[in-house]
């Protein structure tokens, strides 16, 4: 068996656990996590090309990246990404840099530096996310939810452990509020494939038959 003993310890619930339990809720945890990377992705990608496109018509330029009202941090990174596609022989066009560009960018433009002087909010949030409902359209309140979308989503692109998370489902929730909230089309076509849920409320338990079958193939299994 190829996991270490220092991996198969974050699955171990408590001193009566045993290895068959560790390896099922091993492979219930990457069953969560496929679940849940169709919901990741689609925020993702509209996230940022609905911010991208309001920056945009604000600045009235698509190139809005070497704008003035970007922090040292943020203007860094852009320095980055852009050094990153010349060395890939790609252009610099938006597209490009829209792509390339990490979702703690992104994340990083909700921050409270770009309210100051009302730079980016309040005034976009109603473009950005135009489905939102009234009492949720603040600045806070997205920052807040949008960066706890990205400790999810990268925990599940890290392969770390999300089993254990007692609010795992409320977070499955306001993903799918938010990605609502950016594109309702987005989300109905999210829903013809959903199972997160399921695999959610089914537990480990449908995975032990298969994780006991593992271990008794491969008894030397770290314990």
């Amino acid at each position: 068996m190829a996991f270490s003993e220092k991996r198969l310890n974050k699955y171990l619930q408590n001193e009566n656990s045993n290895i068959v339990d560790a390896i099922a809720l091993y492979y219930w945890n990457i069953e969560l996590s496929q679940a849940l990377y169709p919901a990741l992705q689609i925020f993702e990608i509209v996230f940022r090309n609905s911010l991208h496109r309001a920056i945009a018509d604000l600045f009235k330029n698509d190139y809005w990246f070497d704008e003035d009202f970007l922090r040292a941090r943020e203007k860094q990174i852009i320095c980055e990404v852009k050094y990153s596609l010349k060395r890939q022989n790609k252009s610099l066009d938006p597209n490009n840099m829209v792509t390339e560009l990490s979702l703690g960018f992104w994340t990083s433009l909700l921050e409270t530096h770009y309210e100051h002087e009302q730079i980016l909010w309040p005034k976009l949030l109603p473009k950005v996310f135009p489905h939102i409902s009234k009492k949720d359209r603040t600045r806070s309140y997205l920052s807040k939810a949008v960066s706890r979308i990205r400790k999810l989503r990268n925990r599940v692109f890290h392969y770390e452990p999300i089993w254990y998370w007692d609010n795992l489902l409320s977070q499955y929730e306001s993903l799918l509020y938010l990605i609502g909230c950016l594109s309702p089309v987005s989300l109905e076509y999210l829903k013809t494939f959903n199972c997160f849920k399921t695999l959610h409320a089914e537990g480990y338990i449908r995975a032990q038959g298969k994780s006991s079958s593992i271990f008794l193939e491969n008894p030397k299994t770290p314990t």
